[in-house]
């Protein structure tokens, strides 16, 4: 029984000097040009719903929104990974909830006489 007690209380010393280190440990994600794919890429990593829709917007193949969210879910990578899973991995999971809605299955149809490829360049520094 007392040790037991002991490994309880030495685990819950390790969790909590591990969660104080990490939240010394912030990462910063910074657009790594002045492109808008960039752009919407450092929005779906930090920012929240409003953030991202204001980025998305600035996409105008249409006015209309739930298109232009169709468009750059389905079209726009960051760091080589889609935008719902790099909003996962960036660990912003309400927006790759949002994001994930306007996904298309893994068939893609690629037009190829019009190429257009929209990458986003993410810089990730952690102080």
């Amino acid at each position: 029984m007392l040790k037991t007690t002991h490994f309880i209380k030495a685990a819950a010393t390790v969790l909590a000097m591990t969660a104080a280190s990490s939240a010394f440990a912030q990462t910063t994600y910074l657009a790594g040009d002045d492109s808008k794919a960039s752009q919407l890429c450092v929005a779906v990593a930090t920012g929240n719903k409003h953030q991202v829709r204001n980025q998305v917007s600035g996409f105008k193949p249409t006015t209309m929104i739930r298109q232009n969210y169709r468009m750059v879910v389905n079209n726009v990578t960051c760091n080589g990974q889609d935008l719902v899973n790099f909003a996962l991995n960036t660990g912003n999971y309400p927006i790759a909830e949002k994001l994930s809605k306007y996904r298309q299955g893994n068939v893609q149809i690629k037009d190829i006489a019009k190429q257009q490829k929209m990458n986003g360049t993410v810089i990730t520094t952690a102080s």
